[in-house]
């Protein structure tokens, strides 16, 4: 179960900074705030290697 959620936010986080490049926004809402874009970008890296962090650790223990 917990490996289902961390690819949900790998693939979110991935789509959110594909599709803000693709969209050439100037600002991200998150939150209900608007943000610097870049900021916004950085926040979905963050939340990526975040899951794919999680996703190895599960992987490595089952080893």
């Amino acid at each position: 179960m917990d490996k289902i959620l961390s690819f949900a936010l790998l693939a979110l986080a991935g789509y959110r900074i594909i599709s803000s490049f693709v969209q050439e926004q100037e600002f991200g809402s998150l939150f209900g705030l608007e943000i610097n874009i870049w900021l916004y970008r950085g926040i979905w890296l963050l939340v990526g290697v975040l899951a794919i962090n999680s996703l190895r650790k599960k992987i490595n223990l089952k080893k």
